[in-house]
């Protein structure tokens, strides 16, 4: 499996795992904190970002470090 589906993976289990459904906030920092021990690397983590984002999976909030899901992972 291509490194960037793996990370993309790993995303929405962390989303999964704090329980975020369509309509909610998380944080990137939540994100980061959770995935970046564990290997992934903080351009690993910003291609797989982009893409959910590209994807409208979720979607940046402006002046925010925060991320709205848009729909169920």
């Amino acid at each position: 499996m291509e490194r960037r589906a793996e990370v993309r993976i790993a995303i929405i289990r962390a989303l999964r795992s704090f329980g975020a459904k369509p309509g909610m906030t998380v944080s990137l920092c939540a994100i980061g904190l959770l995935l970046m021990p564990t290997g992934v690397g903080h351009g690993e983590l910003s291609e797989a970002l982009l893409s959910l984002l590209r994807d409208e999976v979720m979607a940046l909030i402006p002046d925010t470090n925060s991320l709205l899901l848009l729909e169920a992972v």
